[in-house]
């Protein structure tokens, strides 16, 4: 039942929040990773924080209890988000695949080379090399 001291729970914005808290801790790990792999994710970082930036003032937005422009705001928050999320797991496979694929170059050169080098030639084996 409503009276005159009712307060009206603002479900939209605790949504909001909680949704916002979840991705940008998302993606900060995500961009500490490549931090932490010394991979220069410059562009990606200022990427971000404008998207934080944009977040934050959806989060004002439905404080005010401003909802249209909040909802137009946090969908194109979110569409950006996806789009940075994606670029940088994209990223993230190709760091991991090019670091295997030099390994096994220099392993494979690294067990090839010396069997070339330092084997002694042999007047009857016809190499086709």
């Amino acid at each position: 039942m409503i009276k005159e001291n009712t307060t009206l729970v603002n479900w939209m914005y605790h949504a909001a929040e909680a949704y916002i808290r979840r991705e940008v801790s998302y993606l900060s790990k995500e961009i500490d990773w490549f931090k932490s792999h010394e991979y220069p994710v410059n562009r990606e970082t200022e990427e971000y924080l404008v998207i934080r930036n944009l977040l934050n003032r959806v989060l004002k937005l439905y404080q005010k209890r401003e909802y249209s422009p909040a909802l137009g705001g946090m969908k194109n928050a979110i569409n950006k988000l996806n789009n940075l999320k994606i670029w940088l797991s994209s990223l993230k496979v190709y760091a991991i695949l090019t670091t295997i694929s030099v390994c096994l170059f220099a392993y494979g050169l690294g067990a090839l080379l010396p069997s070339f080098i330092l084997e002694e030639r042999d007047n009857s084996k016809i190499r086709l090399i």
